[in-house]
């Protein structure tokens, strides 16, 4: 399995435990059903079979239409449920994240909106159940990280190692060649007085 898989399936299975962790909190079902069900349909379909990808303008449609949908939802649950509406937002950003190309600026995206749904489910969730979940949202989030700290060093080496040649700074002024008369002038110069 490449980095690239590894993150992509790792950033994936993130999203979704955050998003369960936030169900968990808010005590529906339907949205981590789905979060978990489109984040395994866009490691397959979007990372690995490349079928199904957003474009930016796609993109932007989608965002659009999560906003009318979290607007929707703030309209029916009431002025006491706006922190719901919210999460939900960044939860169908999280889906439209999930289905584009993955860059580095993507990757943190994804990695900090999950961060604010944890952060707000935590403000909501009191159950045993949802403090060995977060326990296990730890240990992927810190693996997602450490895989994406690994595959942005990777990249970074593959594009230097690629036919860049690195430049060496110029020698400082007044430096003294180490051949010819240079290195006798050098020793002369470094001789102690007596």
């Amino acid at each position: 399995m490449s980095l690239a898989l590894a993150l992509q399936i790792a950033v994936a299975a993130m999203g979704s435990l955050s998003a369960i962790l936030l169900g968990m909190g808010e005590r529906q079902s339907l949205l981590p059903a789905m979060a978990v069900v489109i984040a395994v349909s866009a490691v397959y379909f979007n990372d690995l079979k490349c079928w199904v990808r957003l474009t930016e303008t796609g993109a932007n449609v989608a965002c659009l239409l999560a906003i009318v949908a979290a607007l929707w939802d703030l309209v029916r649950l009431g002025r006491d449920s706006q922190l719901l509406a919210a999460t939900n937002l960044l939860v169908y950003l999280q889906f439209i994240l999930l289905f584009q190309s993955k860059s580095e600026r993507r990757y943190w995206m994804l990695a900090m909106l999950s961060l604010m749904q944890v952060s707000v489910a935590a403000a909501l969730g009191l159950e045993l159940s949802f403090g060995l979940l977060m326990l296990a949202y730890l240990v992927v989030a810190l693996t997602t990280l450490i895989l994406f700290c690994a595959h942005r060093d990777a990249e970074r080496y593959s594009s230097s190692a690629s036919g860049l040649a690195i430049a060496l700074p110029p020698p400082p002024i007044g430096a003294v060649p180490l051949q010819g008369n240079g290195l006798r002038s050098w020793r002369r110069w470094t001789r102690r007085k007596q």
